[in-house]
């Protein structure tokens, strides 16, 4: 299995992996009537979305997707696209975001876990956004909490770390957790 590609997000001229999600409303190409499909192994979902902020506001700037149906998002027509088994880019959507919850950034990956999503606190840089209808209200700094949670982390037993194989239940589930991004 391989580590899967997240979405990102630019903040002030950084671009972050979008590493956690708690809410509903951040968009999915089936909201444009799109149907993606797995395009390799790194990207089971078939799409990667790109947003940014700007003047407090989430938009959502272009999307890569590997789909069999490209259709005009706002009347911008995708343009073809080879890269990482994407076969369609759409650009410039500039599309505002009407999302409420928290949405969790990381840059600077410090160790890379061959399957599913990277965890939170796999990233040196870490901000949690709080947002409301698509505004940010409040941008807070996680880097040091997570370097602390690291660092006590590695004297205890890695909760990320597989359960034993002997209980396939509890193996499965932990593997299912690891192509989740979004949090409940």
């Amino acid at each position: 299995m391989t580590g899967q590609i997240h979405d990102t997000c630019v903040l002030n001229n950084e671009t972050y992996e979008i590493v956690r999600i708690k809410g509903d409303n951040l968009p999915k190409p089936e909201n444009y009537g799109l149907n993606p499909r797995m395009a390799s192994t790194a990207c089971r979902r078939g799409y990667v979305m790109h947003y940014s902020l700007l003047d407090s506001q989430i938009y959502l700037d272009s999307i890569d997707i590997r789909t069999d149906n490209p259709k005009p998002i706002q009347e911008n027509s995708p343009l073809e696209n080879e890269g990482l088994g994407f076969n369609y880019k759409y650009q410039k959507l500039h599309i505002p975001i009407e999302f409420t919850g928290e949405i969790s950034l990381g840059t600077d990956l410090i160790s890379y876990v061959h399957m599913g999503f990277q965890e939170p606190s796999q990233y040196k840089k870490l901000l949690k956004l709080i947002v409301s209808e698509g505004k940010i209200k409040n941008i807070i700094d996680l880097s040091r909490e997570m370097e602390m949670y690291r660092n006590h982390r590695s004297t205890m037993k890695d909760e990320n770390s597989p359960p034993f194989f002997e209980d396939k239940n509890k193996l499965r589930r932990w593997i299912q957790e690891r192509f989740k991004i979004k949090s409940d």
